[in-house]
């Protein structure tokens, strides 16, 4: 069973934000979502999401997103939110929430918003909370937080949502190296115990040394797709980028990309 994401097109401003993309992300892998700025991996990543504003309709895009078979776009929200968590590229409230509070909001697809904290809601916020080891940080208050540790909350927030597909824009965006690591190795563990990731990554090194696949965007199109060895070639790099690379190799066989200018 996959992902299979097919011909999304979406057209803004008289500019092609996707252009006939394909995505594709089998079970239990983690896939990078890499590109320059602006090659359409947000507005990707929010169309397979089915977020508002990025649905069919009149003007929006177009394509075909399935999940184990299932038409992801024709499920009732909440349904759709049982089976794909997104967190979004700096998440934030403007509420004074708890850590507990913000991961805890993962459960609101299983109970109306009057409902009250169920047993099996509590055991999940905490599984969340232990996975990405803030359990200490529960009661603090989000805000007073790092970005790191924020995004991590994210995170949990995105785990305790108990979805078969997660989909991350940017989560090492604003984080330093050791949290960017973290980060990306909690994605990594998850999907080692059967979850499917999606994460839009920028540094190429990052996806690199954690994904399992690749898929390359450029102004709107899939440039090239496929294993991060197959991917992550100067040949392709290179063109979409516009600089001059070397890759060497790890112990394990992955790539480490450096650059210059031409």
């Amino acid at each position: 069973m996959t992902l299979r994401v097919r011909d999304v097109r979406w057209r803004v401003g008289g500019r092609d934000v996707l252009d006939g993309v394909d995505l594709d992300a089998p079970e239990g892998r983690l896939v990078g979502l890499l590109g320059p700025n602006g090659a359409g991996k947000s507005s990707l990543l929010r169309f397979v999401a089915g977020v508002s504003g990025a649905l069919h309709g009149r003007g929006g895009p177009t394509g075909s997103v399935t999940w184990r078979g299932a038409d992801l776009h024709a499920l009732r929200p909440r349904q759709r939110a049982r089976r794909v968590a997104f967190v979004e590229q700096d998440a934030h409230t403007d509420l004074d929430l708890t850590v507990r509070d913000v991961v805890g909001l993962g459960r609101a697809p299983y109970h109306g918003l009057l409902a009250g904290v169920t047993t099996q809601d509590a055991h999940a916020v905490e599984q969340a909370l232990d996975a990405v080891a803030l359990a200490d940080l529960a009661d603090r208050s989000l805000a007073t937080l790092s970005g790191g540790e924020r995004q991590r909350v994210h995170l949990a927030r995105g785990l305790a949502q108990e979805p078969q597909l997660l989909l991350l824009d940017e989560p090492t965006n604003h984080l330093d190296v050791r949290a960017q690591l973290a980060v990306l190795g909690l994605v990594r563990t998850a999907t080692a115990a059967g979850l499917t990731a999606v994460v839009a990554v920028h540094d190429l090194n990052l996806a690199a040394a954690h994904c399992d696949d690749v898929v390359l965007l450029a102004d709107g199109r899939v440039a090239a797709a496929g294993p991060v060895g197959d991917v992550l070639v100067p040949e392709v790099v290179d063109a979409v980028y516009g600089v001059r690379s070397t890759v060497l190799r790890t112990p394990d066989d992955r790539p480490v990309l450096s650059f210059r200018v031409p």
